[in-house]
């Protein structure tokens, strides 16, 4: 391969990189900026309707009484008919607020009183930007390692 064409390669994969990183940077700012309301309920789809599969112990829902096997009709007089819905709904509605749903507890509907907390970025996250900057380092090893082994 001509040394023309091999410098025009590392040059490409070199702004390539530096746009991922630059990408991978401004994404872990904005997850770290964003507050996002949670009630503590894995909600789920059973019989056409919406669900409370797992309740967080501790949890805003919990604590306002929503338990598992509840269905939710409604958050705030909105209709709920997917668990999409009730992420959506969440979305709009800022942390720290006290929401009303309308559940079917044995078949009478309740209501109750959800006050939503924020959701903290899981350790998971961060694990995840840790791996990916240490198999960034070693791709980079590797590569400038191959080029000097070429010279």
């Amino acid at each position: 391969m001509s040394e023309s064409r091999q410098q025009l390669i590392r040059a490409f994969l070199l702004i390539l990189t530096v746009a991922a990183c630059v990408a991978a940077f401004i994404n872990f700012r904005q997850q770290a900026g964003m507050s996002v309301p949670e009630d503590g309920v894995f909600w789920s789809q059973r019989d056409g309707r919406v669900v409370a599969l797992m309740v967080d112990s501790g949890s805003p829902a919990s604590r306002a009484g929503v338990r598992e096997g509840y269905y939710l009709l409604r958050i705030n007089r909105q209709p709920v008919s997917r668990p999409e819905d009730v992420a959506a709904i969440l979305a709009g509605l800022p942390s720290w607020e006290a929401v009303e749903y309308t559940l079917v507890e044995r078949g009478v509907e309740v209501t109750a009183k959800v006050i939503l907390r924020e959701r903290s970025s899981h350790t998971l996250v961060y694990y995840q930007y840790f791996v990916g900057v240490v198999y960034l380092i070693i791709g980079l090893f590797i590569f400038f390692r191959r080029n000097v082994a070429q010279l």
